[in-house]
């Protein structure tokens, strides 16, 4: 194993905020490593405090490699843990103000087959301590609301594996086994892992399928915005959503007749630039059009993204079934929001 070097690497989302520095730690993978990606790079936190530093970054560290080696430090660690199968870590710091950091990591390993996956990490930096999804908003007052959320996204995507036997997409075999899966993961009332943006919580929802099957996993997303939080959350965290989607974003709307819309959409902003976003929605109820959209990015396909589009009076609610990884967009670039229709 070639030896491991530093670089720091200043992050700062939020200047007029208490924020930390997210320094990089570069690694250097195993000769045996088999991943066809080549990219190790690992966060250290640095507030400044040396005894706070300690606290975060070894519980990150164990936390993130599962207890691999507990009283080894930082380096030593994830030079045992990556071993010849870790080909791949990346991570986003999606909040980083107001005395909180909200961090993920993103992680490929490769045996038999390669799987990825991502970590979620929350602390609080002015006193070391690790987040619990409880320690922001009270779950005695949110958990029903999680769990109804949850059962009525699971009961639509069990809906459209229905839809997929009828059509014979899938034989009953598959069914069988999907709807076990489903079923499991809707029933399972955990929530453990979340993360923190500008404009909202995002609570995690992982059912994970096997990888013969992977490509069926359900897409659950549980996004709440600041604002309809206000009376369950412990901490002060700001919703700046509305603004940022009305001011950083535009939605173009073309109505071709009563139940078709040509839409185009351009996410640009001082942090972050994606295609436009082209497509044609349906309506699927009254004020309400679903369908996809498409951007060319230079490449040798075409992304293809779902969107849905609620009319209210003059503003359009813009949602997707996609997950923002899918829609390949970082915490500056959100597709969901208000937008003024034009």
């Amino acid at each position: 194993m070639k030896n491991l070097c530093y670089l720091v690497l200043f992050i700062c989302l939020n200047s007029f905020s208490q924020s930390v520095k997210v320094d990089t730690l570069f690694l250097s993978p195993n000769e045996k490593n088999n991943s066809p990606l080549d990219k190790l790079i690992y966060p250290i936190i640095n507030t400044g405090n040396i005894k706070i530093d300690s606290l975060i970054n070894f519980d990150l560290k164990n936390r993130y490699t599962f207890d691999e080696a507990p009283n080894l430090s930082v380096r030593e660690t994830l030079t045992q843990w990556i071993g010849d199968q870790i080909g791949y870590i990346d991570f986003n710091v999606t909040y980083n103000q107001n005395n909180l950091l909200s961090i993920n990591i993103q992680t490929e390993g490769c045996a038999a087959y390669c799987t990825n996956w991502i970590s979620y990490f929350n602390y609080n930096i002015k006193t070391g301590q690790y987040l619990e999804l409880n320690d922001i908003v009270d779950l005695n007052q949110f958990k029903e609301q999680l769990i109804t959320d949850k059962s009525n996204q699971f009961d639509r995507q069990l809906n459209e594996l229905k839809e997929l036997l009828k059509t014979s997409e899938i034989n009953l075999d598959e069914y069988s086994s999907l709807h076990e899966y489903y079923i499991n993961c809707k029933n399972n009332a955990d929530f453990e892992e979340f993360a923190l943006y500008d404009y909202c919580l995002q609570v995690i929802e992982e059912c994970s399928l096997p990888n013969a099957i992977k490509s069926m996993t359900p897409l659950i997303e549980l996004k709440y915005a600041y604002s309809t939080l206000k009376n369950k959350l412990k901490l002060p965290l700001e919703d700046k959503g509305l603004n940022y989607y009305s001011k950083t974003n535009d939605l173009e709307v073309i109505y071709v007749d009563a139940n078709t819309i040509k839409i185009s959409l351009m996410i640009a902003n001082e942090n972050c630039a994606v295609p436009d976003f082209e497509g044609v929605l349906y309506k699927s109820k009254e004020n309400t059009f679903e369908g996809f959209v498409f951007s060319d990015k230079g490449e040798v396909y075409e992304s293809k993204h779902h969107l849905k589009i609620q009319k209210i009076n003059n503003v359009l609610e813009v949602s997707s079934k996609d997950s923002v990884e899918n829609w390949q967009l970082g915490a500056f670039c959100w597709i969901e929001g208000k937008y003024t229709a034009r």
